[in-house]
């Protein structure tokens, strides 16, 4: 798609956040706006875990998000909490055709592959500039959406960290397909 190095570091990145258990969080100092040692350590459990290589296959029918969170050790579309997109390094907002690509993705994972599901997140990135969409199941298969502002830098990355730590059905809307003994559901 010629994102080239953006899609090298947003990978790099993904890479060691897939091998993520929990995470540490240190309180940021009020003088400096610096992250410290000091203080209260909060350990946050991983919910959601990447696929850094998400862009070089189908994720869910034809469709190909540069990034896919599922539940730990699961696999398959049935298992996808969110997902994003790696778009080239730009200023200001997304442009309009980028947010058009990943709500139509949106749009048919909640209509097509998980049509037991109220709403997703899902997001577009260039490294820097972050933005996150909340898509809504409507009528007639459309879909409502609450877009986020754009944010930049240590902002963004942020966001997406809370995202993979969030209850996955209580905060992401996923619904949970029901276990059946002796059977494994892989992909819908």
């Amino acid at each position: 798609k010629g994102e080239g190095g953006t899609q090298e570091l947003v990978s790099s990145v993904l890479e060691k956040l897939s091998e993520l258990q929990e995470l540490v969080v240190w309180k940021r100092t009020k003088s400096s706006g610096r992250f410290t040692r000091r203080g209260k350590i909060l350990r946050v459990r991983v919910r959601g875990q990447c696929d850094p290589k998400a862009h070089e296959k189908q994720s869910f029918l034809t469709r190909k998000p540069y990034i896919v969170v599922r539940l730990p050790g699961k696999a398959g579309t049935l298992a996808i909490t969110s997902f994003g997109d790696v778009k080239p390094r730009g200023t200001g907002d997304f442009a309009l055709a980028q947010v058009g690509q990943v709500l139509d993705m949106a749009r048919i994972l909640l209509w097509e592959v998980q049509p037991h599901r109220c709403f997703v997140y899902t997001y577009l990135t260039d490294s820097y500039r972050w933005q996150f969409f909340k898509v809504n199941r409507a009528a007639e298969r459309t879909i409502q959406v609450q877009a986020s502002a754009v944010y930049e830098g240590q902002g963004g990355w942020e966001q997406f960290l809370g995202l993979l730590t969030c209850d996955p059905q209580h905060s992401l809307g996923y619904s949970d397909v029901p276990d059946i003994p002796g059977v494994e559901i892989l992909s819908a």
